[in-house]
């Protein structure tokens, strides 16, 4: 899948376009391709956009096109698993560490590739 940055854009745009068809997450589900360092590859968190919060996803732009897809599935699964902040703080609470890594999101992402390839 090596493509140019224009064909990386139409890429994950497709995806997230098929995420946003099938999901429905606790906010709207906003994604960026941003400037980030190299040791950092994506992230998930809550914003604040146009006064409303959302879910805004981050991808390193500078990792290969096929990474930038991946991270961005990982993602995906994040924002399908994500619960208010309460319930975040009882799931680390539950399952260990930051909650964010648990079964429930391992069953999201499972839901996010098998979305990807077609399922």
């Amino acid at each position: 899948m090596a493509e140019s940055k224009d064909g990386t854009a139409k890429a994950i745009k497709k995806i997230v376009d098929r995420f946003r068809g099938r999901f429905t997450t606790l906010y709207p589900v906003h994604v960026k391709r941003a400037k980030m360092s190299a040791d950092e590859w994506g992230d998930t968190c809550v914003a604040m956009r146009g006064g409303k919060p959302v879910i805004q996803i981050r991808i390193n732009r500078t990792l290969p096109p096929e990474a930038q897809c991946l991270v961005l599935c990982h993602e995906l699964g994040h924002a399908l698993a994500w619960r208010s902040e309460h319930e975040e703080e009882d799931r680390a609470t539950r399952f260990g560490g930051d909650g964010m890594h648990c079964a429930e999101f391992g069953l999201a992402y499972a839901q996010i590739w098998s979305s990807v390839m077609g399922g």
